[in-house]
């Protein structure tokens, strides 16, 4: 079975080797995205049955894949909508 742990903004940089100048846009693009990834992290460790845990299990790789995705695009130089909740 997966072990998931919560990740920073920073881990993500790190991992995906993001430039300093691109650090910015990363940041408030995927910033929604890592929340939600974390929040589903902490149901997964209070999850107690098997079944509950795999439901959550999906939702966090699901959740790694768009932040991989909004990382990509904006190092690959495509233009990516980044949201705004003011």
């Amino acid at each position: 079975m997966a072990n998931f742990t919560q990740k920073t903004i920073e881990q993500f940089f790190q991992e995906y080797s993001v430039p300093e100048d691109k650090r910015e846009k990363v940041l408030m693009s995927v910033t929604p995205l890592v929340y939600d990834r974390n929040q589903h992290v902490i149901k997964w460790e209070k999850a107690g049955e098997e079944e509950e845990k795999k439901k959550i299990e999906i939702l966090i790789v699901e959740k790694d894949k768009a932040i991989k995705q909004k990382i990509t695009d904006i190092l690959g130089g495509k233009e990516v909508e980044i949201p705004y909740d003011f």
